[in-house]
C-alpha cells in the first residue's frame, strides 16, 4: 500500500518514541482533526476568554441607587408607613400620573446626552473611564471623544431603570475604582434633583402667573380709583361731599324747625295782637328770614348757578362705588392667588432618595467564571445547534 505524504513525514518520529505515546499521539492528532470545528468554535474562544478574564480583564466596582419622585400632595396625606409602601409597590400605594411622567422625564434625563455633557464638566469624565488600571477593552479608547462615542461608551458603564408598577428609579454606575462610581452615582442624583426642581418651578410659574396678574391689575384698578376721589375731593375743596350734604340737610331741618315754630307763633300771637303790632312786625321779618335761608340752601343741595351739590354727591358717590368694586376685586384675586400658590405647593416635585450610593469595597465585575461559563455554553449550543443543521443539510443532499 502507498504512504501519504503525512505518514511518511511522520513515520520517523512515531516509531523513535514508545509504542504507548504514539498511539496517544496518533489518537489526540486524530480527535483533533476531526473536532477542529469544535476547537476553533468553542475551545478556543472558550479559552482565550479564560486568559482574558483571569490575567487581562480589570476589576470594575458598582454603586447603586433608587429613587422616586413624589409630590407634596402625595406625602402630605400619607404616613410614613404608608408612603413606604407606596414607594415599595404594596399596600394600595400606586404612583400617581404626574409623579409616573416625572420619573420617566428624569430617567430619560440621566440617560441623556444633557447628563454626559454635564458629568463630563463636573467631573470630568473622560479622564474617570481612562484610569490607568482599567484594561485596554474596557476602558474609554479616545482621549478627546466625540460626543456620540462618549455617550455610547456612558450607555455601557451607567445604567438608568424605573419600576412601571412603583416608580422607583433605579440607578447603576460602573468605574474602575470605587470612589469614581460613588462619585458618578451622586452626580447623577444631584443632577435627578436639580431637573425635579426645574419642573417644579416652571408648573409654579405657569399655575401663579396668571393669578399674580390678575392681582396686578386689580390693584392698578384700586390705587387709580383712590386717585380719582383725592383729586376730585381737592378740586371740590370737601372731603366727603356726602357728609356735607348731610350736614346741610341738617341745617335746612333746622331751619325748617324755627321756622315752623316762628309760624306757630304768629298764629297764636294774631288772635289778640294787631297784624301791625310791633311783635307781630318781628316775627314776621324772622319768618322771611328763615324762609329766606331755607331757600338758599334748598338751592345749593338742589341746583342754582353754582348748582353743584347734588351733582358733586352723586359723582362722589360713583367714584366711591368704583372704588369699593376695585377693592372687591382685589381681595378676589388675593385669594384666587393665595389658592393658586396653595395648589402649587402640593404639586411641587421632588426626589425622594430611598438607597442611598454606597462606597463599594470590592469590585462587582467582570464575574469572571460566571462569564467564562456562560460563553462556553452558548458557543456550545451554537455550535450544537451549527452542526445538526449542517448534518441535516448533508443527509438531504445525500
Amino acid at each position: 500500500m502507498t504512504q501519504t505524504h503525512f505518514e511518511r513525514e511522520t513515520a520517523p518520529v512515531l516509531a523513535a518514541g514508545p509504542k504507548g505515546s504514539v498511539r496517544r499521539e496518533s489518537k489526540l492528532v486524530g480527535w483533533a482533526k476531526k473536532n477542529l470545528a469544535f476547537l476553533l468554535f468553542v475551545i478556543l474562544p472558550t479559552l482565550i476568554t479564560t486568559v482574558y478574564m483571569g490575567a487581562i480583564a480589570s476589576d470594575q466596582f458598582v454603586t447603586e441607587a433608587r429613587f422616586v419622585v413624589r409630590s407634596a400632595a402625595q406625602s402630605s396625606g400619607n404616613s410614613s408607613a404608608s408612603l413606604l409602601g407606596a414607594l415599595i409597590g404594596g399596600g394600595g400605594g400606586g404612583m400617581s400620573t404626574m409623579s409616573a411622567s416625572e420619573s420617566y422625564s428624569v430617567a430619560d434625563y440621566l440617560d441623556s446626552h444633557d447628563a454626559v455633557m454635564a458629568l463630563q464638566k463636573d467631573l470630568n469624565l473622560v479622564q474617570l473611564y481612562r484610569r490607568p488600571e482599567a484594561d485596554l477593552l474596557a476602558r474609554l479608547w479616545w482621549s478627546d471623544p466625540p460626543a456620540e462615542r462618549l455617550f455610547d461608551y456612558y450607555e455601557r458603564m451607567v445604567s438608568v431603570k424605573i419600576d412601571p408598577s412603583s416608580g422607583i428609579v433605579i440607578l447603576r454606575a460602573y468605574a474602575f475604582r470605587p470612589d469614581d462610581a460613588h462619585k458618578i452615582a451622586e452626580r447623577l442624583l444631584e443632577l435627578a434633583e436639580d431637573r425635579v426642581n426645574t419642573f417644579s418651578k416652571r408648573a409654579e410659574a405657569d399655575t401663579l402667573g396668571v393669578a399674580k396678574a390678575e392681582v396686578a391689575e386689580a390693584e392698578k384698578r384700586v390705587l387709580k380709583s383712590q386717585t380719582e376721589i383725592t383729586e376730585y375731593r381737592l378740586n371740590e375743596q370737601s372731603l366727603d361731599p356726602v357728609k356735607s350734604a348731610t350736614a346741610l340737610m341738617t341745617v335746612v331741618g333746622g331751619l325748617e324747625a324755627q321756622l315752623a315754630q316762628a309760624r306757630a307763633q304768629q298764629s297764636a300771637q294774631g288772635k289778640f295782637l294787631n297784624p301791625d303790632s310791633p311783635q307781630q312786625q318781628a316775627l314776621s321779618g324772622k319768618i322771611s328770614a328763615l324762609q329766606a335761608q331755607i331757600d338758599r340752601e334748598t338751592a345749593r343741595m338742589a341746583g342754582g348757578d353754582k348748582g353743584v351739590l347734588a351733582p358733586i354727591v352723586a359723582k362722589y358717590e360713583t367714584l366711591e362705588l368704583s372704588k369699593d368694586f376695585a377693592e372687591k376685586q382685589y381681595a378676589a384675586a388675593l385669594a384666587s392667588l393665595e389658592s393658586a400658590r396653595l395648589e402649587a405647593m402640593k404639586q411641587h416635585m421632588f426626589v425622594v432618595r430611598i438607597v442611598e450610593p454606597n462606597q463599594p469595597d470590592m469590585s462587582t465585575y467582570p464575574r469572571r467564571f460566571v462569564d467564562v461559563l456562560s460563553i462556553f455554553i452558548t458557543l456550545l449550543v451554537s455550535y450544537g445547534i451549527g452542526w445538526l443543521i449542517y448534518a441535516g443539510m448533508k443527509e438531504h443532499a445525500a
